[in-house]
């Protein structure tokens, strides 16, 4: 695939993936294009909805080329030329791919930050009992207990997609 070719998948994915399809964006910074409006350069993941954005972009690009990005890939804010490099190096790398999804197949699940919410809403509710105060705290512990859960869930999802992806391409190209 030429530079031109995979800059023109990448730039489909992108108007996808997009809050507004059809705007103007700078080169220089798009993925702050993600989200509508963007207010400061490099800042789409100061939000929740543009985090959100930023990482979906990156997982359907995982899903579209059947790579693997690293957290530090990831967490760079790129020009796009620079992005497209980064794609293409990473569609050549299939051994760095094949490791970073083992990897993230092979990663625990961490769940300090649910038994922190627990141990702080089970005394609210003991304490409170019956009260406006304990229904509070149940709606925002079941909101961030979603938050959490979902995200996890997608991950898992994405991953596993990702990985039998990436070993039946492995397979392909073994037996050719």
């Amino acid at each position: 695939m030429t530079h031109e070719e995979l800059r023109d998948e990448i730039l489909s994915v992108f108007k996808e993936q997009r809050q507004s399809p059809g705007a103007d964006f700078d080169e220089a910074h798009f993925l702050d294009f993600l989200i509508a409006s963007p207010s400061v350069k490099n800042g789409v993941k100061n939000t929740f909805k543009g985090a959100r954005a930023y990482y979906n972009f990156f997982r359907a690009i995982e899903l579209k080329f059947g790579i693997c990005f690293t957290l530090s890939d990831a967490d760079k804010y790129y020009k796009l030329d620079q992005f497209v490099l980064k794609v293409s190096d990473r569609i050549g790398n299939s051994r760095g791919n094949k490791k970073i999804i083992r990897d993230r197949m092979a990663e625990k699940e961490n769940y300090i930050l649910d038994i922190v919410l627990t141990v702080i809403f089970i005394p609210v509710v003991l304490y409170f009992k019956l009260h406006i105060v304990s229904l509070i705290a149940l709606v925002l512990y079941g909101m961030a207990m979603r938050w959490l859960i979902s995200g996890r869930m997608t991950d898992k999802k994405h991953n596993q997609a990702l990985y039998k992806m990436i070993m039946e391409r492995d397979k392909k190209e073994e037996t050719a």
